[in-house]
């Protein structure tokens, strides 16, 4: 757990916040790490990780994302290397037509967590901005 979270903040903002990279010894679950998220999504995005680990050669979804036709957000953080996000969040934003992509600096995979009142914003602005109802 302790490598999970480690990973999951990125270098530069462990620097920033070196008391962020250390959770207490009883925590032994993603479970008890994030106790408001739902059991069966942890399971999923595990056994899509794992999918995509154990197949190097499966393409996913993404021949099917020049099809969508509805406004689209891609968010990243500069320093999110889990099973390789921000490189594929451009090679996402790259062939959804008309999506936004904004990466924000020094962040990892824990990007909502990390800069929650910086997220906020851009989707608040993102939703204005494309005709969407804002509830962010």
């Amino acid at each position: 757990m302790q490598a999970l979270n480690v990973f999951s903040l990125g270098p530069t903002w462990i620097r920033l916040h070196p008391e962020s990279s250390q959770i207490p010894e009883n925590i032994t679950s993603l479970q008890q790490l994030k106790p408001g998220l739902p059991p069966e999504v942890a399971n999923d995005q595990n056994n899509v990780g794992k999918h995509w680990e154990d197949n190097p050669n499966w393409s996913g979804t993404c021949g099917v994302l020049a099809k969508l036709d509805k406004p689209t957000l891609v968010i990243t953080g500069t320093e999110d290397n889990w099973y390789q996000p921000h490189v594929n969040s451009l090679k996402i934003a790259e062939k959804i037509p008309g999506a936004w992509l904004v990466q924000i600096k020094d962040a990892s995979h824990a990007v909502v967590n990390q800069y929650p009142a910086e997220v906020g914003k851009i989707m608040n602005t993102f939703l204005s901005t494309s005709g969407q109802n804002s509830t962010a």
